[in-house]
Parts: structure tokens; C-alpha cells; sequence
């Protein structure tokens, strides 16, 4: 086994199945998961916005990415395995992520989710009409764009980070081949 800093990144359109699949790939290997999303939901809980706009709802956003990529080079540099997961927009985050798996010579297990357009539309609404899904998130206002639902696939929020993706269809959470990922997850870690 080397000694090489070592990361999961999980990556994929909204409503993908990028959280799901985190937390059960943490829950299975007993490491952190940490989520663009649930840090803009701590943010939300502690900064007093009673009715955020857009442009706040970006700033925290933003500030959300800032703070996974800060835990991600935190956990490298401890060379504590976690995953990270986000709809990592390749315009804003593939140089970031390349620049710190290189700063910290680390190797990445790169996880791309995708499924079927109708799946993911559906999902994207089910979760924005959920009461448990948080306020601070866009969902309702991106569901009264008049670009909804093209806007959730203007990008396949897959960087390219010079690194093999395994591809994930969610589709069907039971159609994945779990075993295949996990041996593949453990070979990875045990290299």
C-alpha cells in the first residue's frame, strides 16, 4: 500500500444521485462525506437571511464550494480518505481540482452520476416540493425559470481531471452493481 494522499470526488448533474450514492459509499467504507450542498445548508442555519435573493443565494453558494475545497485539502493533507461530492461546473472547478490533487500529489477515485433526463427532472421536483428540503436552496426559483428544465443540463457537470471516471447511471439504484463499485473503491484504497 503507498502512502499517496487519497480523495473520493463525486460528480454529476443536479439531482443525479450524487448524494445517495455518497452516503452510501460512506456508510459502506466508514469515511466522512462532505457536500457542497449540506455546507450551503449549515451556512444557511447561520447567517441571518430571512429571504434570500439570488444573488445572496449565489454568494453562500459559492461560499459552499470554498468551504468543501478547503475540507478537501484539510483531509489530504492528513491524508484522511473522505468523500467529497458537488455538481462540480467544470468552467469553475476543473483547474481548482486539478490544482489540489496536484498540490497534494493525491489520487482521486472520480465518480461521475448521470441518468435519464425524465429521471432527473422529476427528481429535481420531487426534492424542491419536500419539506425536507432545505429553503436555502434555488430549487423553486430555478423551477419557474423559463429554462427549466434545460438549464439542469447545460453542463454534464463532469470535469476533466486527467484521471479515469467510472461512470454511474442512477437511473435505477437497483440496477447499480454495488459489489463491482465497492471492489473497485477497495482496490483503490488499498493500492
Amino acid at each position: 500500500m503507498n502512502d499517496k494522499a487519497k480523495i473520493i470526488l463525486i460528480s454529476g448533474t443536479p439531482a443525479s444521485g450524487k448524494s445517495s450514492l455518497a452516503k452510501l459509499i460512506g456508510n459502506g467504507f466508514g469515511l466522512p462525506v462532505f457536500s457542497a450542498d449540506s455546507l450551503k445548508e449549515v451556512l444557511f442555519d447561520h447567517i441571518d437571511v430571512p429571504k434570500p435573493k439570488t444573488a445572496e443565494r449565489k454568494k453562500i453558494g459559492g461560499a459552499s464550494f470554498e468551504l468543501l475545497y478547503h475540507i478537501m485539502e484539510r483531509c489530504l493533507a492528513a491524508k484522511t480518505v473522505a468523500v467529497c461530492e458537488a455538481h462540480f461546473y467544470p468552467p469553475w472547478s476543473e483547474d481548482r481540482l486539478k490544482r489540489i490533487l496536484s498540490e497534494y500529489d493525491a489520487e482521486a477515485f472520480y465518480i461521475h452520476c448521470s441518468a435519464d433526463r425524465s429521471v432527473i427532472e422529476r427528481r429535481f421536483r420531487e426534492r424542491a416540493s419536500s419539506a425536507e428540503r432545505h429553503p436555502g436552496h434555488r430549487d423553486p426559483e430555478l423551477i419557474r425559470n423559463r429554462n427549466f428544465p434545460d438549464l439542469l443540463f447545460e453542463s454534464d457537470f463532469r470535469p476533466e481531471l486527467g484521471i479515469p471516471i467510472h461512470r454511474i447511471d442512477t437511473s435505477d439504484f437497483d440496477s447499480i452493481d454495488f459489489d463491482g463499485l465497492s471492489g473497485d473503491i477497495d482496490r483503490f484504497l488499498k493500492r
